[in-house]
């Protein structure tokens, strides 16, 4: 006999006992078990820490554990408070991860939205239902496991997600509807498993079905899919949509975002101000413990937090509230951005997250892929600021935890004002350059006299100057005019030493160490490195971590510059770069392009690397995980910091 059977014939109704069990049938036992003596489950994941599993039998109360797979699992009594009075009528306590709660669900809840999703898609003894979903998932729970045992439908599981395994499952038993999330959906179609003659379709839950995966998945298999949504305090789900046609299936899932359908029988939907509110006959009780904490309004809606709108009469979502961008004014959804960056060419796993920025509210970063980023950044109406392809971060069913992809990314934004300003110096020192009778002889001065073209051909006629806002860069502009006529190799300019260590270079050193800081990327070595080391410099073997700029270098005082990058820094780490040029095709040159194209060698290379050239570079060099933040000036890209991984 299993070990834990003794433990829980012993436990009063509404005992607390939390199970970390593998999912398959054993465990599904074990959850029936407790429903028919009146306990209350509190199923965990398989691999969750041993802390998480103390904190949470110690929050509810529990009386038991039981740890492990079911039929040889370690039992513990505990000291908890059978009695409370929370527990009364409770048939599961779902934890959510990301909020560190307990959703509490009553048995007539569970029981009520168990029976009218399996009479949706029709439970019965001779009608199969397969899950790849796990136990301690609330679609898992209701609508797999209590809607078949209210049915006497027979369910199919296994105790790991593999699609070979799982299709071939289906095909032996029979059944006639699956539930996965869409990231298994992903692996299916990776897989191409063969599709069971039995099976008619999937109902896909829990985390947002993106148009290409809809669009590969009906290429190999046809429109058997039905997309539904619902949410742990809506006790299941409360949307599914109807067994489509394959055109309506391109119309609704390929040529827009999937929708997740219409509201159950007993289901109202309603939106405010965007977000979704539900009411039904089955909603939670509330969060154990905390019920000062309550999206149920005491007229019996839920507001789900969710965003959406109505289409052609079905739901579709627009990702969570609290994930909503607020850019200036625009009210950016993430899965909008993420579907537009798809169409402008981007694929893989990533995800669209909101850094805060000050000025704008927030700024839009893009974590995940890297195929297909330079195209998203010369044609998508969003543009990522930031960039990284490391640290994407999805729940179990595949749902992008937007929130924690964020911590560790930073924006800034320097004074389009100020930047303003100093290109239009810059315009009118090219200006004044043109307009001499010199004409260029050697090759630095016919390069700074291209320069001067394309600075005047791209930036509108200038302004009047501002008060107040001359810094040693507009010194050193006027420095080149006034020795335009002896432009040539070596020429000296006494003003060009103090720029590194003014606005706007010195931004670029600060931008770093922002970087770092955010990031947690403490550890590493600094490599004082121009633009050309990754050329010839050491190779990636020699060095941890490079903190350089493309102008701070060239300081004297360069030692000053990084000084508080070199605090902060230890062996092992990082690489982080901070460039300074305009990284976008087309866009206006950077306001002392001219400069550089007449000192210190500047001329030869074109000006200063973009981002991309940086990228390139790295991946070249042998490292992995690049990243950028980008530096703006209102509409102006002034180029940012790079950073891989050795």
């Amino acid at each position: 006999m299993e070990p834990w059977r003794a433990i829980l014939d012993g436990l009063p109704d509404n005992a607390r006992v939390v199970l970390r069990c593998p999912t398959g049938d054993a465990f599904a036992e074990l959850l029936l078990a407790c429903a028919d003596r009146r306990l209350v489950a509190v199923p965990l994941r398989a691999r969750v820490p041993d802390t998480e599993v103390a904190r949470v039998a110690a929050a509810v109360g529990a009386s038991a554990l039981v740890d492990g797979p079911p039929r040889a699992s370690r039992v513990s009594l505990l000291d908890g408070e059978p009695d409370h009075p929370d527990a009364a009528g409770l048939a599961f306590l779902v934890h959510t991860p990301g909020a560190g709660r307990c959703v509490m669900l009553g048995r007539d809840e569970v029981a009520g939205n168990a029976a009218r999703t399996a009479a949706l898609h029709g439970f019965s003894p001779v009608r199969q239902h397969a899950t790849a979903l796990p136990l301690h998932h609330v679609t898992a729970l209701v609508m797999s496991l209590v809607g078949t045992r209210l049915t006497d439908a027979p369910l199919v599981l296994t105790e790991k997600f593999d699609p070979v395994t799982f299709f071939a499952a289906v095909e032996a038993k029979g059944a006639q509807t699956a539930s996965l999330v869409p990231a298994q959906l992903r692996e299916v179609v990776r897989a191409g498993v063969h599709w069971p003659d039995c099976l008619e379709y999937v109902i896909t839950s829990g985390a947002p079905l993106s148009r290409e995966l809809a669009a590969d998945f009906a290429a190999r298999y046809g429109p058997r899919l039905r997309q539904a949504y619902g949410l742990t305090e809506a006790v299941n789900l409360s949307t599914t949509m109807p067994l489509l046609d394959a055109a309506g299936f391109r119309e609704q899932y390929v040529r827009h975002q999937g929708p997740v359908g219409v509201p159950l029988p007993g289901t109202e939907l309603r939106l405010e101000d965007g977000e979704v509110w539900l009411r039904a006959p089955e909603l939670m009780r509330g969060y154990w413990g905390a019920p000062e904490v309550n999206p149920v309004t005491p007229d019996g809606w839920l507001r789900t937090g969710d965003r959406g709108e109505l289409r052609d009469g079905f739901l579709v979502l627009h990702g969570r509230s609290a994930e909503l961008i607020e850019r200036g004014g625009q009210r950016l959804h993430p899965a909008d951005v993420e579907g537009e960056w798809r169409e402008a060419g981007l694929s893989g796993e990533f995800a669209a997250v909101a850094v805060p920025e000050p000025a704008l509210g927030h700024e839009v970063a893009l974590v995940g892929a890297v195929a297909g980023l330079r195209e998203v950044c010369r044609t998508a109406r969003v543009r990522p600021a930031v960039f990284s392809s490391s640290g994407f971060l999805a729940a179990e069913n595949g749902q992008p935890l937007r929130e924690a992809m964020a911590r560790g990314l930073t924006v800034r934004r320097e004074s389009a004002l100020r930047y303003e300003e100093l290109l239009d110096h810059a315009c009118r020192a090219a200006r004044a350059i043109l307009a001499s009778p010199v004409r260029p002889e050697c090759a630095r001065a016919r390069h700074v006299y291209r320069e001067a073209l394309a600075l005047t051909a791209a930036h509108s006629p200038p302004r009047q100057a501002l008060p107040g806002t001359r810094t040693a860069a507009h010194d050193a502009l006027d420095a080149l005019v006034a020795a335009w006529p002896d432009v040539a190799e070596g020429a000296p300019f006494e003003e060009w030493r103090r720029v590194p260590g003014d606005w706007p270079m010195s931004v670029y050193a600060e931008y770093a160490a922002e970087v770092v800081i955010a990031s947690g990327r403490t550890r590493g070595r600094v490599l004082d490195a121009g633009p050309d080391d990754l050329d010839s410099g050491p190779g990636p073997e020699m060095f941890d971590t490079i903190v350089a700029t493309n102008t701070v270098h060239r300081a004297a005082d360069k030692e000053m510059s990084l000084r508080r990058l070199r605090d902060m820094l230890t062996d092992g780490g990082r690489l982080v770069l901070a460039e300074g040029t305009s990284p976008t095709a087309g866009a206006t040159p950077w306001a002392l392009d001219l400069l550089f194209a007449a000192v210190d060698g500047w001329w030869d290379r074109g000006g200063l690397r973009s981002r991309w050239e940086w990228l390139h570079l790295l991946r070249e060099a042998g490292f992995r995980e690049p990243g950028y933040a980008a530096l703006h000036a209102g509409h102006h890209d002034l180029g940012g910091v790079v950073w891989a991984t050795k």
